[in-house]
């Protein structure tokens, strides 16, 4: 009777263990079962978004991008693909706000970041036209788009743009003399009979 309960005693703690073990086994199952179906709902679900931008359907095809952001809120595709579909229309400051959702949940999304860039540049573009028509562009938002600009001519290898009051000097004619022209003297800048100093600030 004793050697009956000791050998109960002994398989009680590996009956334990074995119903944690298959316990945990049906839970890791669960969770992978729901991982794809969460991942092949959201591409069945992107499979339509793309059929109704085929279509034309614009506003349904955000809708259901909308849909699935709230349903996949750690996912970024759906707002990329809305950060993308606001930029090819033209609606730069709504594709700035949702390529900056799809950053905050990949910051090295690199569409997400050109999506961006580009659109708040074609807004800073249109604001600098708008102002230059409007003749307000002067003072600091001159001096400042002057600066953005040749940060953005570096930025891009190409070549930069002369700072005011310093010409970039001219490549000689091939083949031709170049006469140099005598500096005016110190007394004549700003008495108003030498060259005007402030030429290259017009």
């Amino acid at each position: 009777m004793h050697a009956r309960k000791r050998r109960i005693d002994l398989l009680i703690p590996a009956l334990l263990t074995l119903a944690l073990m298959m316990a945990g086994c049906a839970n890791s199952d669960s969770k992978q079962g729901t991982e794809a179906e969460a991942k092949s709902s959201l591409e069945s679900s992107v499979e339509k978004v793309e059929a109704a931008l085929v279509e034309g359907r614009t506003d349904d095809a955000v809708k259901m991008l909308r849909t699935l952001a709230s349903r996949f809120p750690a996912d970024k595709t759906p707002w990329l693909r809305i950060a993308q579909i606001r930029f090819d229309a033209g609606d730069y400051s709504d594709a700035i706000i949702n390529a900056q959702e799809a950053i905050k949940r990949d910051p090295s999304e690199k569409g997400a970041n050109s999506i961006l860039t580009l659109s708040s540049l074609r807004l800073a573009t249109k604001s600098l036209a708008d102002l230059r028509s409007q003749n307000a562009l002067n003072g600091s938002i001159k001096s400042d788009a002057q600066d953005l600009t040749r940060t953005l001519r570096e930025i891009t290898g190409e070549a930069p743009v002369s700072v005011p009051g310093k010409p970039a000097a001219a490549a000689p004619a091939r083949g031709k003399m170049v006469r140099k022209t005598a500096p005016a003297p110190a007394s004549d800048v700003g008495s108003g009979s030498g060259p005007n100093p402030f030429i290259n600030l017009k």
